[in-house]
């Protein structure tokens, strides 16, 4: 693992530990983009620099709340998924390059909604949306998916009784 990967790691650990933890869902995902994009633009072309040693990697974390992956891409090439459904929700951030994303629509069938992700920029998708992912050439982007393992928010009480 190399510099920069660490670097990712530990602000967005970070990040995810200043995030009230009853946030659920894509909200959080929501709040933790805001966050990422903030702190990583203080020092953009120092993470530009870092971020073309990396081709992919990948890093698992899980809390008490939340499984986390993070995937790191520095795309040479152009990637494109067709027809992918989502596993889990999904941030997707682009911090060089652009992100060219068709989102199925549920209500008027065969119908796409098209959306273009310029650098520093990020999109958060809820789980089993279908969708085209189109990764251009040299772009760095994080993906970052998020499972919750609790999903009420309430307090549990051992009873006594």
């Amino acid at each position: 693992m190399n510099e920069l990967s660490k670097q990712l790691d530990n602000i967005i650990l970070e990040e995810i530990k200043n995030i009230n933890q009853k946030i659920k869902g894509t909200s959080f995902l929501e709040s933790l983009k805001i966050a990422l994009i903030d702190k990583i633009n203080e020092n953009p072309n120092d993470l530009k620099l870092k971020f073309n040693k990396i081709n992919k990697n990948i890093l698992k974390y899980e809390n008490e709340q939340k499984k986390f992956e993070f995937v790191y891409l520095n795309c040479k090439s152009p990637i494109i998924f067709l027809n992918k459904k989502l596993p889990s929700n999904t941030l997707l951030i682009c911090f060089h390059g652009n992100i060219q994303l068709d989102i199925f629509d549920f209500n008027k069938k065969n119908v796409f909604k098209n959306f273009n992700l310029k650098s520093n920029t990020g999109i958060t998708i809820s789980k089993d949306t279908i969708c085209n992912i189109n990764h251009t050439k040299d772009s760095n982007i994080i993906e970052i998916y998020a499972e919750d393992k609790v999903l009420d928010i309430e307090i549990k009480k051992e009873s006594t009784t």
